[in-house]
């Protein structure tokens, strides 16, 4: 589960803001043994080159900025590049971008709960 800010990458993982991905819908952590991402409190920011060590099978991409009004689609952008298109999820097209509103800004409402089931749904197909 990965959320941009403006060029900055954090990754969230089980106990996280987003734990219902690996808790409730069953995904996998994944992590490199080889790039250190650096702990904070509002996710662990990690580069591209963790991601490509990591070697995810599905990347939920949440685009911070599109959820706060600062813009629309640039992690599209940014996650468009040759680090990420050599992970399984970028050659299995397993790459989702996850309603920005639904997960960050009223998640837990019935509406934003099926749209975040949806969501999960695109990784699943």
């Amino acid at each position: 589960m990965l959320m941009n800010n403006g060029s900055n990458v954090a990754m969230f993982n089980k106990g996280s803001r987003f734990s219902i991905v690996f808790d409730d819908f069953g995904f996998a952590e994944s992590s490199s043994k080889n790039v250190a991402p650096i702990e904070g409190a509002h996710g662990n920011l990690i580069s591209f080159e963790y991601v490509a060590d990591a070697q995810p099978e599905v990347i939920f991409i949440l685009d911070r900025e599109q959820a706060i009004g600062r813009s629309v689609g640039k992690a599209k952008e940014l996650f468009n590049n040759p680090l990420v298109d050599s992970t399984p999820a970028a050659k299995n097209n397993k790459i989702v971008y996850i309603d920005p509103n639904a997960w960050y800004i009223s998640g837990g409402g019935v509406t934003a709960t099926q749209t975040m089931i949806s969501d999960i749904d695109k990784a699943l197909n």
